[in-house]
């Protein structure tokens, strides 16, 4: 249980500390959203075992992805207009959009 507490707060952490390396990188502007229209209809999914936890899609798109308890990504909702520069920015490809 106590093992269960710190590695969200390790997790939340180090996501936000992700984020803060992105907006530093990119400016905190909307120039990460992609140019898919809120009409079109897409699928993301997560390729769990690819995935190595390591925030980067969470860092650029905290709306649509969240670390799990297991520590990989989840899809959190599948309304966004991130999900590419997410799947782009992913070390492992473990992002799939369809």
């Amino acid at each position: 249980m106590r093992n269960d507490v710190f590695n969200k707060r390790f997790l939340r952490k180090r996501s936000e500390s992700l984020l803060k390396t992105v907006e530093l990188f990119f400016g905190n502007n909307n120039s990460l959203n992609s140019n898919r229209n809120e009409g079109d209809s897409m699928v993301v999914k997560i390729d769990k075992e690819a995935c190595i936890g390591c925030g980067a899609c969470t860092a650029v798109c905290p709306d649509m992805f969240e670390l799990g308890s297991d520590g990989k990504a989840e899809v959190k909702s599948q309304k966004g207009k991130c999900a590419k520069e997410a799947a782009d920015g992913c070390p492992v490809n473990a992002i799939k959009i369809s």
